[in-house]
């Protein structure tokens, strides 16, 4: 099912106790796969075949789970109006932890993230110990600059290319989703630079 208003998760026109509870039995659910990485061309693990399930309609941060944060998006727009006017949802961001998070000196490392927000995402930031890598918007020509990095807007899949330092060194790496009304989400993984 594809929702006009997924925080109304039983469709009654109004979110209140009942969507809630409704969301919270699903809580736990999943695959761990994103919404982002689900394949619906071809066969295998992440295809659409082996990733379909109820659960996913009420996964609405797209991460491939059920979980704490779809709960918090339902609890924000209880009471409030159907369709909200005023975005107070925070964007979901995860990044693709599938590459590892240990790598040689001196190497280009694809780093790649989801990101995902109930209405449209403004800006995706890469960043190493606090300097930004790339800033990427949810506009494709605007990152047409630099080559190193895209977005495919069919899957909110986020990308950049980063070359580690050339000493050892443990690095704090954040990626930052934006949307237009101002809110914002972080996730951060330490990796090991070998």
């Amino acid at each position: 099912e594809v929702d006009s208003y997924p925080p109304d998760v039983n469709d009654d026109g109004a979110v209140n106790q009942a969507d809630l509870d409704e969301i919270a039995r699903w809580v736990g659910m999943g695959t761990g796969v994103p919404q982002a990485r689900v394949d619906y061309t071809g066969i295998g693990p992440f295809s659409y075949q082996q990733q379909a399930a109820l659960w996913r309609r009420y996964d609405l941060t797209g991460d491939g789970l059920v979980t704490a944060a779809d709960v918090s998006w339902v609890r924000a727009e209880v009471g409030r109006s159907v369709p909200d006017p005023v975005d107070v949802l925070a964007p979901a961001v995860g990044f693709d932890r599938s590459a590892g998070t240990s790598f040689p000196r001196r190497t280009g490392v694809w780093l790649g993230a989801y990101a995902q927000d109930n209405r449209s995402l403004t800006s995706i930031r890469f960043a190493v110990n606090g300097s930004t890598l790339t800033q990427q918007c949810t506009t494709p020509n605007s990152e047409a600059a630099d080559p190193t990095q895209y977005r495919n807007p069919a899957t909110a899949q986020y990308q950049c290319v980063w070359t580690t330092p050339g000493k050892a060194a443990t690095v704090t790496l954040t990626i930052t989703a934006t949307d237009a009304a101002g809110n914002s989400t972080t996730d951060t993984v330490k990796l090991s630079v070998t």
